[in-house]
């Protein structure tokens, strides 16, 4: 019920960016938690309301939910989300902030990633990220235009090495 009113909320308020479709969702959580059982740590780089951490919680056991979010109401909607879904405040750590221009989670890998970016525009394209460890092998900083390029490298570089990451936004899915 507290997922309809959600929805309802993120639609009659025209925030449907903050609250990613239940059946995207609900495939970027069977991907990340196929062959699985439970998944140490599960990240949303750009978490919104939580509902894509909530997913991958119907599918497998989850022990620790990490999210970053840049818009306050969200982010406080989302702690709140995660405490109605029953998951105890030990085991997220949500942060509000700028997941590109200040990622809140340094020296963090994560067993799977999911993330339904359905616009992400906070992206500065500085040349000071050239010595960021996200984004320096690649030779050059993501353009201010390609902010979701950017989210994908960043999402990348906090993957375990095993891990499994599932991403959309909005137009195709990458696993």
């Amino acid at each position: 019920m507290f997922d309809y009113l959600l929805s309802q909320f993120a639609f009659e308020s025209n925030s449907i960016g903050c609250y990613a479709l239940l059946e995207v969702n609900m495939v970027l959580s069977k991907i990340v938690s196929l062959n699985k059982h439970v998944l140490d740590s599960v990240y949303d780089s750009c978490s919104g309301l939580s509902s894509s951490l909530l997913s991958v919680k119907r599918e497998v056991l989850v022990n620790n939910f990490y999210g970053e979010e840049i818009n306050q109401t969200y982010f406080n909607i989302a702690r709140m989300n995660m405490l109605i879904h029953n998951v105890k405040c030990g085991d997220f750590n949500l942060v509000c902030g700028d997941c590109l221009e200040h990622p809140g989670f340094e020296g963090v890998k994560f067993d799977a990633i999911v993330s339904n970016l359905i616009c992400y525009s906070h992206w500065s394209g500085d040349q000071k990220f050239l010595n960021d460890e996200r984004f320096k092998d690649y030779g050059r900083v993501p353009p201010k235009t390609l902010s979701n390029f950017a989210l994908l490298l960043h999402m990348l570089y906090y993957l375990k090495d095993d891990g499994t990451m599932a991403y959309s936004n909005g137009y195709w899915f990458s696993v």
